[in-house]
């Protein structure tokens, strides 16, 4: 993925990302040891746009963030009516930036996204019920480079 951010503030700044995972649906199994079948994969591709609040500690710049977006899910079935989808999503993201200079350092973000699926069944009970959020979580440690400010 990639991103670009502006600092609006000391305090506080947007970011838009553009990001890609790949994954594997998995039936549940019972048991301690069980096998879990792989059932298709999937490709979820989203943009998001970001508020962060910044934490400046001198070199430390710890920060929170959370946003929305719109996610690209495309599933890899053998049946050609399965299509792919785009829906809301939403993020949260929690990290640090430490800077070695002025203008790069490393980073180190923890990001979790909820994908909204919709009414899933006859009887779902609401936004909250089981099956209607599409989980993913993803960690990255890298450098970024500052211009400005």
């Amino acid at each position: 993925g990639a991103g670009r951010g502006t600092q609006l503030t000391p305090d506080g700044g947007l970011e838009l990302a553009v990001r890609r995972a790949s994954t594997t649906l998995t039936a549940t199994a019972p048991g301690v040891f069980s096998s879990r079948p792989a059932l298709a994969g999937l490709d979820i591709a989203t943009v998001e746009v970001m508020a962060l609040r910044v934490f400046r500690l001198g070199s430390f710049h710890p920060y929170v963030g959370a946003g929305l977006g719109v996610a690209n899910l495309d599933i890899d079935v053998p049946d050609e009516s399965l299509r792919d989808n785009d829906r809301i999503c939403m993020a949260l993201a929690g990290g640090a930036r430490f800077y070695f200079a002025r203008w790069v350092g490393l980073r180190f973000d923890v990001r979790g996204r909820g994908v909204y699926l919709g009414a899933r069944w006859e009887g779902d009970e609401g936004w909250d019920d089981h099956g209607r959020w599409l989980v993913n979580g993803e960690t990255q440690l890298g450098v970024f480079f500052s211009f400005g400010g």
